[in-house]
């Protein structure tokens, strides 16, 4: 494992090669990012791939063969190549013959790249299909950031405001985190959620149709984060369950959970994408620090 350190302007970050994953976000020399601190939650901000959040026993279906993955993927558990290192960004990547075991029955290449443009640091991922038939995959971003950022103010003094006119729907999950296959309509209040600890009791708050960027920030205006995520059609909302844990996670995601009580076969899985052989797909979601 090796860390990175990229700076451009006011924004300096630092990336893990193991799972790629962003270790700090400093705006001005203020630090943005979760720091993975226990007992609440020792990741940071992990990558999401081939699968987003939890499938049924951990496993899965493909051509009649099972398989099994972790909690959003193997990604996050692999030491990943850092292929193209310039003044303002890293590109780590990560592919078939990388993976140490059986989980996955497709060649691919990963790779996510981390760029500085201006006040803004964007993640691009991209895959690229090597093998001789379709692959199906899900693919998102987990990033944890402080709440509060400044000292005197509490985690209930921040929200997370949506853009002007959306209607929230929120994924119908299972007490254990499963998706129920259904929405409810998930009212704002001003165009807003409150944050509030007991918000993510039943764990995290899943939503669509939440238009392509939120705002992360004290109600009464300060530091905050905003978070870009047109690509993806779901975003996650989390802190560690049933705590007063001190940060957010803002997260991007191409798909959801497994239903309850069903191994998933993911040619069947609607939401999963489909990539062609030789084809490449990529998305990207962009994080803002600053004040608003």
């Amino acid at each position: 494992m090796s860390i990175h350190i990229i700076k451009s302007g006011d924004i300096e970050i630092s990336v893990s090669s193991y799972g790629a994953e962003l270790q700090s976000l400093k705006y001005k020399g203020r630090e943005f990012l979760w720091q993975g601190t226990a007992p609440f939650w020792r990741d940071r901000a992990p990558n999401i791939f081939p699968y987003v959040a939890r499938l049924w026993e951990k496993t899965y279906y493909y051509g009649g063969r099972k398989y099994s993955l972790p909690i959003h993927g193997f990604i996050k558990y692999n030491e990943l190549s850092l292929d193209g290192p310039t003044g303002s960004s890293l590109t780590f990547s990560f592919k078939k013959a990388d993976l140490k075991d059986g989980s996955y029955p497709f060649e691919f290449a990963y790779a996510v790249k981390f760029e500085i443009r201006g006040d803004t640091v964007k993640v691009v991922y991209t895959v690229k299909n090597n093998d001789g038939r379709a692959m199906y995959f899900g693919i998102g971003g987990h990033p944890g950031f402080n709440v509060p950022l400044t000292d005197g103010l509490s985690f209930e003094d921040y929200a997370v405001y949506f853009d002007k006119g959306v209607t929230p729907q929120r994924a119908l999950f299972s007490d254990d985190c499963f998706f129920k296959g259904a929405f409810e309509p998930f009212e704002l209040t001003d165009g807003r959620i409150d944050l509030k600890h007991s918000l993510f009791d039943s764990d995290a708050v899943v939503l669509k149709n939440c238009g392509g960027y939120v705002t992360l920030r004290p109600k009464t205006g300060g530091y905050g984060v905003k978070a870009s995520f047109g690509d993806f059609p779901y975003l996650g909302l989390w802190h560690t369950t049933k705590s007063e844990a001190p940060f957010l996670c803002i997260e991007p995601w191409s798909s959801l959970p497994a239903k309850e009580n069903e191994i998933t076969d993911i040619e069947k899985q609607k939401d999963l994408i489909s990539l062609e052989p030789g084809k490449t797909y990529t998305a990207g979601f962009e994080i803002t620090p600053g004040i608003f």
